[in-house]
């Protein structure tokens, strides 16, 4: 079986979930423990906090053989450079 083109790089899943993971890291902390329902599959995944969730994100992509791990982190680490950027010069702290 032949893999399916891809765009090694930056423009793959991990990028916005990278993003959310930042968001929430930074809004409520690395240990906020989430929660992921499925529709489909009527399951829940249960994370100890965004990060975890961003690497079982890479691992499945990694797990059903069309993508590679170096590619993947480098899209989740854009997410959170990305939402870094945003979080640093669009919004303020509470105190203002």
């Amino acid at each position: 079986m032949r893999s399916p083109p891809t765009l090694l790089g930056r423009y793959l899943l991990p990028t916005p979930w990278g993003t959310v993971a930042e968001v929430v890291d930074s809004y409520f902390g690395t240990t906020v423990p989430l929660a992921v329902d499925s529709l489909v599959t009527n399951t829940t995944r249960r994370f100890a906090g965004a990060g975890e969730m961003v690497k079982e994100v890479i691992e499945a992509r990694i797990y059903i053989g069309i993508h590679f791990r170096a590619a993947d982190a480098d899209g989740a680490a854009l997410g959170r450079r990305t939402a870094r950027y945003i979080l640093d010069r669009y919004f303020l702290p509470s105190s203002h």
